[in-house]
């Protein structure tokens, strides 16, 4: 708990075990945990299986999009400033073939981790 994990056995995580265990609790704190381990206990929980490459197949899920927006957003703030409209600064990125364009690239990081 103080190194702020939830307990990992099914009898641990519990808000009475919690309590018992002799840890102090703030009022901000034991509002914390209580929805913590509700949730714990009302949801089937998922862990991805671990395999070569996991670590940087995450970093590419999880940074892919934000990155080509925030580059993209920069583009349209230049084409804004040098005087296009709004409008017309962003078509180019409003359209189902540069999403699939961003996607097939996407595809192909990943696809270089696969098994």
């Amino acid at each position: 708990m103080e190194s702020g994990y939830l307990p990992v056995t099914t009898a641990a995580n519990d808000m009475d075990a919690i309590r018992a265990s002799g840890l102090e609790l703030t009022d901000n704190m034991e509002q914390t945990l209580s929805g913590a381990v509700k949730t714990v206990r009302e949801n089937e929980l998922y862990t991805p299986t671990a395999f070569a490459g996991g670590n940087a197949v995450r970093k590419i899920l999880e940074y892919s999009m934000g990155d080509q927006a925030s580059a993209d957003r920069d583009t349209v703030l230049e084409r804004i400033a040098a005087g296009q409209s709004a409008e017309a600064a962003t078509a180019e990125f409003l359209t189902d073939d540069y999403f699939e364009a961003w996607y097939q690239a996407t595809l192909a990081q990943l696809q270089q981790y696969e098994g």
